[in-house]
């Protein structure tokens, strides 16, 4: 008899102490701790590492230089890219602009002598054209005069054209050829450029170095992680709550938030809610199989300045 009534007492027990387990969990803060999101940084060639002005834990903004790789053959490139463009965009004004000066006054003598010819060489057909009506000459003399003249206009023309074409500048497809040299040379300089550019590194927002993985003079394979950075808006609040206080919570909720080392109450914005529920560790005991089921919680801090107050790993306390 003695033993019925223990079991019911200690199943009455067993029960109470489950509600207050339920009513406690639903008032007390929720433990949870402190995530960072790193970025990894890297650079997409390869080198030796130069200048690493920076050091593990120090704070950085957007825009300070973290490190550098050894960039001589870089820099040479650059500049015999810039050299060979120079050389192709001169050649392409000296297409399109024509023959220089002094070629073109040399192409205009040309003419003036022809046209000089050629006036001679019509008087003097016209001078043995009456001799030979007066049958001074033979019309031989006729012939070769009426030839002279002829030849004469052809050397005109033949000036002519070609003081025209000195003027006008290359072919169009001389030009195009030229135009096509210098965007290939843009190419290769843009490209010798942006290597240039990718063996040094910025940082790409403000942040903490959170880990070093190189020190200078070590060669860094392309796309290796040269050290990661933790930036403020990367850290993040990770808890979990039972069952019967996930309705209670949803995205974009401002909840409150403490910790042992922080001067006073903060506050963090819901950004996660699992859809998934998990189970609490072994060593958290509960009563029943339903109060060891959780959802995992992610907030964000309210800003960089909560942030910068909170560590990875930190354990906090977090209230609704």
């Amino acid at each position: 008899m003695g033993g019925f009534f223990m079991d019911v007492k200690y199943k009455f027990m067993k029960r109470l102490i489950f509600l207050i387990v339920l009513i406690s969990n639903a008032q007390a803060a929720w433990q949870g701790y402190v995530e960072g999101e790193y970025v990894y940084l890297a650079t997409s060639v390869a080198g030796r590492l130069q200048q690493l002005p920076i050091s593990r834990g120090q704070d950085v903004k957007e825009g300070e230089l973290l490190f550098s790789l050894e960039n001589q053959p870089e820099t040479f490139a650059v500049q015999e890219a810039e050299t060979k463009m120079f050389s192709a965009q001169a050649k392409l004004q000296d297409l399109q602009k024509g023959q220089r000066p002094s070629e073109l006054e040399a192409l205009n003598a040309r003419k003036s002598q022809a046209q000089t010819d050629l006036a001679l060489s019509e008087k003097e057909t016209a001078r043995v054209e009456a001799l030979f009506k007066q049958n001074l000459i033979q019309k031989e003399n006729v012939d070769i005069a009426r030839a002279n003249v002829q030849r004469n206009k052809a050397k005109l023309a033949e000036a002519e054209a070609q003081l025209h074409t000195a003027q006008l500048g290359s072919r169009e497809d001389q030009i195009k050829s030229a135009e096509n040299d210098v965007l290939n040379a843009q190419a290769t300089l843009q490209k010798t450029q942006w290597t240039l550019a990718q063996k040094s590194l910025v940082a790409p927002q403000s942040g903490k170095i959170h880990e070093i993985y190189y020190r200078v003079g070590e060669w860094i394979n392309a796309g290796t992680p040269i050290l990661a950075l933790l930036p403020p808006s990367s850290v993040k609040l990770r808890f979990y709550v039972p069952e019967n206080v996930l309705g209670q919570l949803q995205v974009g909720q401002t909840v409150k938030m403490s910790c042992d080392s922080c001067k006073n109450e903060l506050t963090a914005t819901i950004n996660f809610i699992s859809t998934q529920a998990e189970y609490t560790p072994p060593v958290l005991y509960n009563l029943e199989n339903r109060a060891k089921l959780v959802w995992r919680i992610e907030a964000k801090p309210f800003s960089s300045e909560i942030a910068k107050q909170l560590h990875v790993g930190q354990p906090i306390d977090i209230i609704k």
